[in-house]
C-alpha cells in the first residue's frame, strides 16, 4: 500500500522538493515522500527501545495503553529485516520488561541498550502511576543474551538517548517523585560509567534528542510537572566545551515526536502540543546553517509515542497511535532528496547541461523518466532530454532545480536537489548589493541595513518567519548606485528567528535577524 502525502510546500528557502509525476518543467509542488505499509509489529508497544544493527531493526520494551485498566509492557525483542519485510520474535527477552522512552536509535557498537525508563504501576482501574527506573539493559544479536550494566546515576523515565564518538548521552527526563530534571549523562561502554555534564538550559521530559556534525541537539518536550504545559525550545551542546546554547525553536510545542537525521538535516515527525494531547500529523525539517526549521508536508498519520530510525535516505517508523485508526505499527518514508552542486565544467556561456544519470544509478525497474520541478520559474528556465538537464535564464545568488527520476508501475524513484549558485556565467545575470551590514543583531526592535549597489534598479526588502510567512515588506523604491541606510523597525513582532531578503532585479541577498523582547 503505498501513499503519497498531498499538502503543498513553500519554495526558494522555505522548500522541500517533493514527488509529482509531469514531464514539463512546473514550480515546486511536488509531493515529499512516499509512505509504504509494512508487516505490522507482532507485539504492538508504544515508546520502545529502537536500534539499527546490521541493517535490522531491533525493537524491545515499550507499553500497550489502549487498555488502561490492563496496561501491558511487552517484554518481547522484535527484529525487522527490511530486506524481506519479516519480523523474527524468537530472540531473548528484556529482562525488566518498561517503557523505556529514547525517542532515536539506542543501538552503540552492534549492541541494543535499553536505558531507564517507566515502570506503570497501577493504583486501581485506570489509575497509574509512572515510577522511573535506574537500570541500563543490553542486548548482544550474537549471543543472544542480555547483560546487566552499571546503573544511571538517578532513576530516569521520559528521556532521550542518543550516541556520539562511541558513547551514549542521556538528557532530561523525570527522575523520583515525578521531578523533572535537565541533566546531561554520559555513558562510556569501554568504562561501564557514567558522567553527569552540563545540564541543559532548561528540564524536560518526552522529549527527543539526535547527534548532528558533532553535536548533540535537543527539541521539544513537557516543560513542566503538569504535563498539559508544553514547550517548543530547542538546545544544542558542544561535547568539545561542554556547553548548551539555544537554537530556533520549533514551530510548534511538541511532546511524545521522534526524529532522526537524514543528509545533514533533521526531521521531526508527530508527536502532540501537550503530554495528554491528541497526536499530529506534523512534520518539520531543521537546517543547521539556516538555523531554522521548516514544515514539510503533513503525514499519512497523526502519531505520538513512536520510534523511528533512518535507514540510507528513508524512514522507519514504529509503534504509532494513530487518532484515527487505531495502531500504525510498521512503515516507511521513502525517496528523501539527494543533493548535487553544479560542476564547473557543465557551465557554458548562456547555459548550465549537466548529465544527471550517475545521480540516479540506484533506480531501478524499468525505464526511467525525468521531471523537473523550479523553485521559481520566473527566473528559471529548465528542460530535460534524456538524462541531460539544462538549465537557463537569469539567476539569483542561490536557487534550486528538483529533478525526479522515476521507473516502474508504480513510478517510484528519487529526487535531486540541484543547487544553482552565483557566479555561474549564465546570461543576464544582475549586480547584486556587494556590500552588506545588519546590527545590532540580535535586535529588540530597530536594526540598522546598511548596503550598497553597483546599479540602478528598485530594491525591496521582504521579512519572513521560519514558515517561510511574508510578515513585512518595509522597502520596495528605486535607488540610484550608491551606498545606502535602512532603519528597520521590527518591534511588532514576536521573539524568534527571521529572514530577511534584499532584493535588486532578481537576485537577492539572505540575511538572518533574531528578534529578542
Amino acid at each position: 500500500m503505498k501513499k503519497s502525502l498531498l499538502a503543498p510546500i513553500l519554495c526558494i528557502l522555505f522548500a522541500l522538493p517533493v514527488i509529482i509525476h509531469a514531464q514539463e518543467p512546473a514550480s515546486c509542488d511536488f509531493n515529499y515522500g512516499t509512505y509504504t505499509e509494512y508487516t505490522p509489529v507482532p507485539v504492538t508497544s508504544s515508546s520502545p527501545a529502537i536500534g539499527l544493527i546490521g541493517g535490522k531493526i531491533y525493537l524491545t520494551g515499550g507499553y500497550d495503553w489502549r487498555d488502561y485498566e490492563n496496561l501491558y509492557t511487552p517484554d518481547h525483542l522484535q527484529v525487522y529485516d527490511p530486506e524481506t519485510d519479516s519480523w523474527d520474535t524468537t530472540g531473548a527477552r528484556l529482562p525488566v520488561p518498561r517503557a523505556i522512552y529514547g525517542g532515536g536509535d539506542m543501538a552503540l557498537d552492534g549492541k541494543l541498550y535499553a536505558i531507564g525508563g517507566l515502570d506503570w504501576v497501577n493504583l486501581g482501574g485506570e489509575d497509574w502511576q509512572m515510577v522511573p527506573h535506574a537500570g541500563v539493559d543490553v542486548y548482544d544479536p550474537q549471543s543472544d543474551t542480555w547483560e546487566l550494566k552499571a546503573n544511571l546515576p538517578v532513576p530516569i523515565g521520559g528521556k532521550a538517548v542518543c550516541s556520539l564518538n562511541d558513547k551514549l548521552y542521556v538528557t532530561g527526563g523525570m527522575s523520583t517523585d515525578q521531578v523533572l530534571i535537565n541533566s546531561l549523562f554520559c555513558y562510556d561502554p569501554g568504562t561501564d560509567q557514567w558522567t553527569e555534564l552540563s545540564s541543559m538550559e532548561a528540564p524536560r521530559l518526552f522529549h527527543v534528542s539526535v547527534t548532528l556534525n558533532g553535536k548533540i541537539y535537543v527539541m521539544g518536550g513537557v516543560a513542566t510537572k503538569n504535563f498539559n504545559i508544553a514547550t517548543n525550545t530547542c538546545e544544542v551542546y558542544d561535547p568539545e566545551l561542554d556547553q548548551w546554547s539555544s537554537i530556533a525553536p520549533l514551530p510548534m510545542t511538541s511532546v511524545f515526536g521522534a526524529a532522526g537525521v537524514v543528509d545533514g538535516e533533521i526531521y521531526l515527525f508527530g508527536g502532540s502540543p501537550t503530554g495528554p494531547g491528541d497526536p499530529v500529523r506534523k512534520a518539520y525539517k531543521y537546517n543547521p546553517e539556516m538555523d531554522a526549521w521548516i514544515e514539510i508536508d503533513d503525514m499519512e498519520y497523526a502519531t505520538k509515542e513512536h520510534v523511528l530510525v533512518p535507514v540510507g535516505r528513508s524512514i522507519y517508523i514504529f509503534g504509532v497511535q494513530s487518532d484515527d485508526s487505531g495502531f500504525v505499527n510498521a512503515y516507511k518514508i521513502s525517496d528523501i532528496h539527494l543533493n548535487a552542486m553544479i560542476p564547473d565544467d557543465t557551465i557554458h556561456e548562456n547555459a548550465i547541461v549537466m548529465d544527471i544519470s550517475e545521480y540516479f544509478s540506484h533506480v531501478d525497474g524499468g525505464e526511467i523518466t525525468y521531471s523537473v520541478c523550479l523553485d521559481d520559474p520566473d527566473i528559471l528556465e529548465a528542460s530535460i532530454e534524456g538524462s541531460m538537464l539544462t538549465i537557463t535564464g537569469l539567476l539569483i545568488g542561490n536557487a534550486e532545480v528538483s529533478v525526479l527520476a522515476a521507473s516502474g508501475e508504480d513510478k517510484m524513484g528519487d529526487v535531486l536537489k540541484v543547487n544553482v549558485e552565483s557566479p555561474t556565467g549564465i546570461d543576464g545575470m544582475c549586480e547584486i548589493p556587494k556590500s552588506l551590514l545588519i546590527y545590532p543583531n540580535p535586535t529588540r526592535g530597530m536594526v540598522t541595513l546598511a548596503y550598497s549597489i553597483r546599479s540602478q534598479g528598485t530594491v525591496r526588502l521582504e521579512v519572513h518567519d521560519i514558515l517561510g510567512r511574508r510578515v513585512a515588506d518595509p522597502l520596495n523604491e528605486f535607488q540610484a548606485p550608491g551606498e545606502y541606510e535602512y532603519q528597520l523597525n521590527l518591534g511588532d513582532l514576536e521573539p524568534g528567528i527571521y529572514f530577511c531578503y534584499l532584493i535588486m532585479a532578481n537576485e537577492r541577498v539572505t540575511f538572518k535577524l533574531e528578534v529578542e523582547h
